[in-house]
């Protein structure tokens, strides 16, 4: 046999000379043979044409998605440093706890009583109090992203469903996170990203 190349894929024909030493029988079975070969080739470079064309639409809806997040300037909620970070890939000690934890957000230091600030424009998702982090604002900015305000004093200034814009006062800095409670003054915030949390840094706080 003669190799012969189609469009990358491999497949073989009988060489002319060779033809004369196998029997009619079997060269109907090879034509047959090579043909369903042809065949299952042109099925599969439609089937790949198609799926480059999803992979491309899908990149394409990513691409777009992005920028309608990064359309958005987030706030920080606080003026202050970070005292510490988003570490869900290792763990970090929790003085409050004693022990060695992830950390799902930012700890942002501030005053006790400071303006806390609604990072951009959105619409209040849920006002509650929370076991672990006491009082907490979740704000649905419509786009994917929520930011969340925990630790906040008990009288915050937003309730659910109300819209809300950037940079409007949501509540006090507080102390209300038992498990943090041993930490400096702190807000600690967190975003969700299409349901998931994610590092704040993500959505470039500024």
């Amino acid at each position: 046999y003669s190799k012969l190349n189609k469009e990358e894929y491999d497949t073989y024909v009988l060489d002319e000379k060779e033809v004369s030493t196998v029997s009619n029988n079997d060269v109907i079975i090879y034509k047959e043979a090579v043909s369903s070969i042809y065949d299952r080739n042109e099925d599969y470079e439609e089937t790949v044409e198609t799926s480059s064309s999803n992979v491309v639409e899908t990149n394409k809806n990513s691409i777009e998605d992005e920028k309608y997040v990064y359309e958005y300037t987030y706030l920080r909620p606080v003026e202050g440093n970070t005292l510490k970070e988003y570490s869900m890939d290792k763990v970090v000690y929790s003085k409050t706890l004693d022990m060695w934890k992830v950390h799902d957000g930012i700890d942002i230091c501030a005053n006790d009583g400071e303006e806390v600030k609604a990072s951009e424009k959105g619409i209040v998702e849920r006002v509650y109090e929370d076991a672990f982090y006491g009082t907490s604002v979740i704000i649905d900015h419509q786009n994917g992203i929520k930011t969340v305000y925990r630790n906040l004093g008990k009288e915050v200034t937003v309730k659910d469903k109300q819209e809300i814009k950037k940079g409007q006062k949501i509540g006090n800095v507080g102390d209300t996170s038992n498990g943090e409670a041993k930490d400096e003054t702190h807000i600690h915030f967190e975003v969700i990203k299409n349901g998931e949390i994610v590092n704040p840094n993500v959505i470039g706080i500024k």
